[in-house]
């Protein structure tokens, strides 16, 4: 029997992280039997390379998100695929509306990975302000809505007065099958080849809203009771201004800016600790990551993924956000008294690419038995 058709619509493949975990699942929807394509706006990004060679690209050749709504319309006739998996908001808009003009008898699922809400106010775009009111009328046409948390299905059920019971929550795939070899490559760093002291890690996009200015107050803190080194994987537009802050507290001999790391795996695998320090999020997938290395972590008890991560608590201490002293104290706990790298692991196994992607798989399958 022939396999099933499932498109997997995406802007482009850009490095973030829904693109990454869109191509984690590739393979695993594949085996489950649903041959996957992707559909870009545009073919560009620095994902391109990753994708494996055997998977189509489908490119619509739209500069615009509005001017893929034909050109997705008439795919969907021509090639009537089984399931169209959308991701991100407004391409999420797309998918429903293309589906409509269509008529084709293919099932939308939108997946949402980001805090519709905070999203809204904290983006300066007019189309990220308008996105929840646009959702309210196009949402309502998916045939299955899922969303990366519990906190994020509750803010989308709220903004966009939904009932609650039809968005499936179902985690990121964080850990690959290759997961285990990318955090063992060999790391170049003296910091952590010398391990004379610990080495507090924090990963991200130098953005307003992971609030790595928190993180660095807490470690100028925390190195006046015992010494240690902070480094930052990511870069951004905050660099500068995080950079300054480093030097005002005369911490920025101990604070390394390693920039973007294509494979920041082995920087987490061989941190002491690794430091979460967000005004929001959508699920965390760093938190995910560094406990699949077994290594410790703290996160503040942001809106709305790292409270499920770590099980409210349990597997690493959530602080206040923007809370420095909390911070600093909850590092140094961590530090003294670390969790067993095998607990880590137990509960990061959630989220391993073959489990997420059966869930999805599930879905696809009642959906169409729904249809026949």
């Amino acid at each position: 029997m022939s396999q099933r058709q499932v498109f997997i619509y995406l802007p482009n493949l850009a490095g973030g992280g829904a693109e990454r975990l869109t191509l984690n699942l590739l393979p695993r929807f594949r085996e489950a039997g649903y041959e996957p394509s992707l559909v870009l706006n545009t073919r560009s990004g620095a994902l391109l390379p990753y994708v494996p060679e055997d998977i189509r690209i489908i490119s619509l050749n739209a500069s615009r998100s509005l001017k893929a709504i034909g050109k997705l319309s008439r795919l969907l006739i021509r090639e009537q695929p089984d399931i169209l998996l959308s991701n991100l908001g407004h391409n999420n808009i797309i998918a429903l509306w293309s589906r409509a003009l269509s008529r084709a008898s293919t099932k939308v699922v939108v997946c949402q990975h980001s805090v519709l809400s905070q999203e809204s106010l904290h983006d300066g775009n007019w189309q990220h302000r308008i996105l929840p009111a646009v959702s309210t009328i196009f949402l309502r046409l998916a045939d299955g809505i899922v969303a990366v948390s519990r906190g994020v299905a509750d803010d989308m059920a709220r903004i966009l007065r939904l009932r609650r019971s039809a968005i499936s929550v179902i985690y990121n795939p964080v850990l690959t099958r290759d997961f285990d070899a990318r955090a063992s490559a060999s790391l170049n760093h003296a910091w952590f080849a010398e391990r004379a002291m610990p080495v507090v890690l924090g990963v991200g996009r130098l953005v307003p809203e992971k609030d790595f200015g928190t993180l660095i107050k807490a470690f100028s803190l925390l190195r006046r009771s015992m010494p240690c080194k902070l480094v930052l994987v990511g870069d951004g537009p905050a660099r500068a201004g995080l950079t300054k802050l480093c030097q005002d507290l005369s911490i920025a001999a101990d604070v390394d800016f390693v920039g973007f790391q294509e494979n920041p795996l082995p920087f987490i695998q061989q941190a002491a600790l690794l430091v979460m320090s967000s005004t929001y999020e959508g699920f965390g997938n760093v938190l995910a990551e560094a406990m699949g290395c077994g290594t410790p972590v703290i996160s503040t008890d942001c809106p709305y993924g790292p409270a499920e991560i770590l099980g409210g608590g349990r597997f690493g201490a959530l602080v206040p956000v923007g809370d420095a002293e909390r911070m600093a104290q909850a590092m140094q706990d961590a530090l003294a008294n670390p969790l067993p790298a095998d607990i880590l692991k137990n509960q990061a196994a959630q989220f391993r690419d073959d489990r997420v992607s059966s869930e999805y798989v599930a879905l696809f399958d009642r959906l169409l038995q729904q249809r026949s």
